[in-house]
């Protein structure tokens, strides 16, 4: 028994001994945990990186089969992720200048809007960002929302209606805010995920047992939006200047579709097989509801099953220029207090009134600088450019913190760090150029 309790006390670790490891294992930690999630980062934003040019360059690849234009196109879903979309152009439709499901079918004369529509490529799978990581592209001056209220009609069609982009941020109500944002270029986040998913488009008749949320829908207003990097068909060519077009995106759900009749469930987007054969049938279909008269009722149907109004597609518009980022670093920049707990993202779900608008209140409250949608859209816009001090100089004015009259690149104690990775899309041969800063 006595050998044995002293072969025990040798086995056993003093207190001090513990205490040493313990603190050892701490700074190993101190040194590893760092070092690691460098790693992560640098792992995810290459593989980021890589991701976004396999994107487009799959786009590319496919228009230069000669087939239709193609385009990869980005969404934000409701998960915070990024989803790049290659997709090809399948035809035009004669899209309502309104939205039929507030108006009603139209009358002979009322005014369209042509509007070209891509589908969803069947043999390209959707490309997923990693968690935390998004894409920002940059809206030309004088491309979105063109002439959103006033538009001159040439015969029945508007000349310049777009619709893009007409959210509050983007001066929604033809106001002089709104003219301003026109005319100044725009880095662009997707306006995908805030919509009403249970609806077949805003304002029509909801499923049994469900209350929309919007009780002031605006026939106008597109409910989603975002933007694409398009190619011509044939040649690989980027495309840029054309009119923003219709993505097909079906809302995964099969509610809210009865407003479609028995004899058009097989226009009911969640029942596709092929995208591209479904758009081209509802597109050149002249009779759709079988009544033997082609009337405004089909082009009532048409609109709400595959128009710019209905929630199973996206108004997508074509950009020359990317921007890779990370959430956490564009929050911090923008003095944000985080995300959005529902949306995961910037801006908060739809309301009653149907808007699309950033979260102001909920992320926004203890900054002073941010007091607008408009204050949100240029901070954007500042923050991708590389201008990242203007919170720590308390004003967008203040941001030429050393005074040579460029807000840009910035020394000193507050010093302009670009976090957000610019690209140009070379118009020849499609390759993402990185711009350096």
């Amino acid at each position: 028994m006595i050998d044995r309790r002293v072969h025990l006390v040798l086995r056993a670790f003093t207190l001090i001994e513990v205490l040493v490891v313990v603190t050892l294992l701490i700074v190993v930690l101190g040194i590893a945990v760092p070092a690691f999630r460098g790693m992560l980062d640098a792992s995810e934003r290459t593989l980021s990186e890589n991701s976004l040019r396999v994107g487009v360059q799959v786009a590319r690849d496919v228009a230069m089969r000669g087939e239709g234009d193609a385009a990869v196109v980005f969404f934000r879903d409701l998960d915070g992720r990024t989803r790049m979309v290659p997709a090809i152009k399948v035809g035009t439709i004669e899209d309502g200048a309104v939205n039929y499901a507030i108006t009603g079918p139209p009358s002979p004369g009322d005014p369209t809007n042509e509007r070209e529509v891509f589908a969803p490529i069947a043999l390209a799978s959707p490309i997923r960002l990693p968690r935390g990581w998004a894409v920002s592209g940059y809206a030309d001056p004088n491309t979105i929302d063109q002439c959103l209220r006033n538009c001159a009609l040439s015969g029945n069609h508007f000349q310049d209606f777009e619709g893009w982009y007409d959210s509050t941020a983007y001066g929604d109500d033809g106001s002089s805010a709104g003219d301003e944002a026109r005319l100044d270029g725009n880095w662009l986040l997707p306006e995908t995920a805030y919509y009403e998913v249970f609806m077949q488009a805003p304002g029509a008749q909801p499923p049994d047992d469900y209350t929309s949320a919007v009780s002031a829908v605006d026939s106008q207003r597109d409910p989603r939006q975002t933007f694409m990097v398009r190619f011509k068909s044939g040649t690989g060519e980027l495309m840029r200047g054309s009119r923003p077009a219709i993505v097909l995106d079906p809302r995964p759900t099969s509610l809210g579709r009865g407003v479609l009749p028995q004899e058009l469930r097989w226009a009911r987007a969640n029942r596709i097989e092929d995208a591209r054969e479904w758009c081209e049938r509802v597109i050149n279909t002249e009779d759709l509801d079988e009544n033997e008269a082609v009337d405004g009722l089909d082009a009532y149907y048409r609109a709400i099953t595959l128009g710019s109004f209905s929630n199973d597609t996206v108004l997508a518009g074509p950009v020359s220029r990317l921007a890779l980022y990370r959430d956490e670093d564009l929050v911090k920049g923008l003095g944000a207090s985080g995300l959005n707990k529902e949306t995961n993202s910037l801006y908060k779900p739809i309301d009653a009134d149907g808007r699309i608008e950033f979260d102001l209140p909920g992320l926004f409250a203890n900054n002073a600088l941010i007091a607008t949608p408009g204050d949100v859209r240029i901070a954007i816009d500042r923050w991708m450019q590389g201008d990242t001090n203007f919170i720590a100089a308390n004003g967008f004015q203040n941001s030429d913190m050393d005074g040579d009259g460029n807000i840009y690149g910035d020394g000193g104690d507050s010093p302009d760090t670009p976090m957000a990775k610019l690209f140009v899309v070379q118009p020849g041969t499609g390759e993402l150029t990185e711009v350096k800063r």
